[in-house]
C-alpha cells in the first residue's frame, strides 16, 4: 500500500507515461512501429518490457541502454489471422513459435498473451494484469497500453525510481534464468548491469517462495 501510495502521491505513472509517450513518438521508426503493431493485432494492445522501461531509463538516467539493439515486445489478446510486414523488414519466429520481424537493430515480436509462458504455466486468466504479476523481474513489470494511452505497472515504475532490479515471481525468474543457461543471482546482477541498476533481494525471493511451497 506504502508503494501504491508513492507512485500516487509522485505522480510517477503519469510522469513516466508522459516521457514513454515523447520518447516512443519520437523514435524513427515510430510509425512503422505502430503500424505492425496495430496490423496484427485484434483485440488488446499492450508494449511490454524492455523497450518501455530502457526508453524511460534512458530520458531520465541520461544513459542510452538501446544503442546496440532495440527489442519492441508487443502483447495482444488476439492476433490478426493475416501476418503484417511492411516492406524493408524480414519475418521470423521467436523461441516461442510467436512471429518476429528485423530491420536493422530493431527487432518486433508479437507476443499471444494467451500462451505466454507466465499465464500457460501459471493456469490463469491472460490478463494484462496476470501478466504484470507474474513477469519474473521486477523491472519488467511495466507495459505501455497503446490503446488507452496509460503507462501500468508499479512495480516496474518503482524498479525505474528505485534504480533496482529484484524477483517480482520467483518460479518465472528461475525458469527464465533456467531457459538462459544462468543462475539465478545471475540472472538478476546482469540485468541490473545492463541498465546500471543495483540487483535486490535474491535470496529473500527465495526463502519467501520457499514458505509459500510449505503452507500451500
Amino acid at each position: 500500500m506504502l508503494s501504491k501510495n508513492l507512485i500516487e502521491d509522485l505522480g510517477l505513472k503519469e510522469k513516466y507515461g508522459r516521457i514513454f509517450r515523447g520518447e516512443f513518438e519520437k523514435d524513427p521508426l515510430y510509425e512503422e512501429i505502430l503500424e505492425v503493431g496495430k496490423r496484427n493485432s485484434e483485440e488488446g494492445l499492450w508494449i511490454l518490457g524492455g523497450y518501455v522501461y530502457r526508453t524511460i531509463i534512458d530520458h531520465i538516467y541520461h544513459s542510452d541502454t538501446k544503442k546496440e539493439q532495440v527489442d519492441i515486445d508487443f502483447l495482444t489478446q488476439r492476433m490478426s489471422e493475416e501476418r503484417y510486414v511492411p516492406e524493408g523488414w524480414k519475418s521470423g519466429k521467436t523461441d516461442f513459435g510467436d512471429p518476429c520481424m528485423m530491420k536493422g537493430k530493431y527487432k518486433i515480436d508479437i507476443n499471444d498473451m494467451n500462451t505466454f509462458h507466465s499465464i500457460t504455466s501459471n493456469e490463469c486468466e491472460a490478463t494484462i494484469e496476470n501478466i504484470l504479476r507474474n513477469s519474473p523481474l521486477t523491472i519488467q513489470s511495466i507495459a505501455w497500453d497503446l490503446e488507452k494511452k496509460k503507462l501500468l505497472g508499479n512495480r516496474g515504475i518503482l524498479a525505474i525510481l528505485y534504480k533496482t532490479v529484484g524477483v517480482n515471481n520467483l518460479s518465472e525468474a528461475e525458469y527464465e534464468s533456467k531457459r538462459k543457461g544462468l543462475f539465478l543471482e545471475d540472472l538478476v546482477s546482469f540485468k541490473a548491469q545492463q541498465l546500471g541498476f543495483k540487483p535486490q533481494g535474491v535470496k529473500r525471493a527465495q526463502i519467501l517462495g520457499l514458505i509459500k511451497e510449505l503452507f500451500l
